[in-house]
């Protein structure tokens, strides 16, 4: 007999594009209901796209101002000086072209907000002429945007740059960022709510030592200098990956954060003791992990196994283990991650304050809900939910030894 949980499951894997797997593992976490209303949410774009402003070109008000007068609409969050909330128009109903061009799930993002589909983006396509109309479609056949083909499939299969198609509708729409002048000269990056809460909380010293381990795009670290620019201390940013620490330096130019003491290193951070004697310590560890994304908006699909998800804990882990050993007595680890699974997320926190000795501290702001899994602290940690917070599925937990 078929439960009414492997009904829900079965269903919602056909609708949403989830392995069965990972929405048995939230009904297990979380209950079938709270674990359809997640699901449900991820699928959406956030009704609001944040902006981080860089105080050290410009005010928050005069950037609003600027947007303003090319008809974005903008609104300054209540709470958060340096945030701005640019309005997302969408979802909007679209009907589906006679032909159709699939794109990798990784242009989906950009696509889905009103990007023009780039030819290296392209996965599918067939009997195209240049001129025709099309629709923009995930691997599944969802529609994503429609617009004018640029090329024909003669040049999509030979061209390796260019336009495919230019969008004319979209499922959601946002003003392209990229080609404004305020972008251009540093006075913003786009960057979560919760993520730009982490950067808030963190206050240092002149003469500071701050760990970034996997520093991907570097939003944090350099939201961190961009409030503490009078530090003069040292600030090592560590990713595995060298097209990261690219896009990291991409960041920091754009930002115009030329003075930075940033001092970018290429090393696999679970093997930090390998690095750092147990005498070069830090005030301040900035911990964001390789993990699931699992809180990504918009989610149209989601691919990855259980298997995997088990691996990434075990990578968190580890480099919990190493900021642990590289904290200084007093000093504080800030552990960040996009993800809803609690395997990422309150398991690792547990586990640092069981095995590691680590003290969960208060969180300032707090916009989130508090944690729920038994283990002294977990009340401090901070939850987004995209079902409740209308942000990504986020985690955030402060630290101290």
């Amino acid at each position: 007999m078929v439960t009414r949980t492997e009904e829900f499951v079965e269903k919602m894997a056909k609708e949403y594009h989830f392995r069965e797997e990972i929405i048995y593992r939230l009904c297990f976490y979380f209950g079938v209901e709270q674990a359809r209303e997640l699901i449900d949410a991820l699928k959406d774009h956030p009704t609001t796209y944040p902006i981080r402003v860089n105080t050290l070109q410009t005010t928050p008000k005069q950037l609003a101002k600027a947007l303003t007068t090319k008809d974005v609409k903008v609104t300054q969050h209540p709470e958060i000086e340096e945030a701005l909330l640019i309005h997302v128009e969408g979802p909007h109903e679209l009907e589906k072209r006679e032909k159709t061009i699939t794109i990798y799930h990784t242009a989906i993002e950009e696509t889905i907000i009103g990007r023009n589909v780039g030819i290296s983006c392209v996965n599918k396509h067939e009997n195209i002429k240049v001129g025709d109309e099309v629709s923009v479609v995930d691997q599944f056949g969802t529609v994503l945007a429609n617009g004018v083909a640029m090329m024909s499939s003669r040049e999509l299969k030979h061209s390796e740059r260019g336009v495919a198609v230019k969008l004319t509708q979209s499922k959601y729409r946002l003003p392209n960022f990229n080609k404004m002048k305020e972008y251009l000269r540093g006075h913003f990056i786009p960057q979560s709510l919760p993520s730009i809460l982490v950067g808030i909380q963190v206050g240092l010293k002149p003469d500071a030592r701050v760990l970034n381990m996997n520093v991907g795009a570097g939003e944090q670290i350099t939201h961190i200098w961009q409030k503490n620019p009078k530090m003069k201390g040292r600030i090592i940013v560590i990713d595995k990956y060298k097209s990261a620490l690219e896009r990291f330096q991409e960041t920091v130019k754009q930002l115009r954060m030329y003075d930075a003491p940033f001092e970018p290193m290429r090393y696999d951070a679970r093997n930090l003791h390998r690095k750092f004697s147990r005498d070069e310590t830090f005030d301040w560890i900035i911990l964001q992990p390789p993990n699931s994304e699992l809180g990504r908006r918009p989610k149209i699909y989601e691919g990855i196994t259980e298997r995997k998800i088990i691996n990434l804990v075990k990578i968190q882990k580890k480099m919990m283990e190493q900021a642990a050993r590289l904290i200084k007595p007093g000093g504080t680890i800030l552990y960040s991650i996009k993800s809803i699974d609690p395997g990422e997320t309150e398991e690792v926190i547990k586990f640092a304050v069981e095995d590691l000795e680590l003290t969960v501290s208060e969180q300032e702001p707090f916009f989130g809900e508090s944690g729920s899994t038994s283990f002294p602290g977990a009340k401090k940690v901070q939850w987004f939910y995209p079902d409740k917070q209308d942000t990504p599925g986020y985690f955030i937990a402060k630290l101290t030894k």
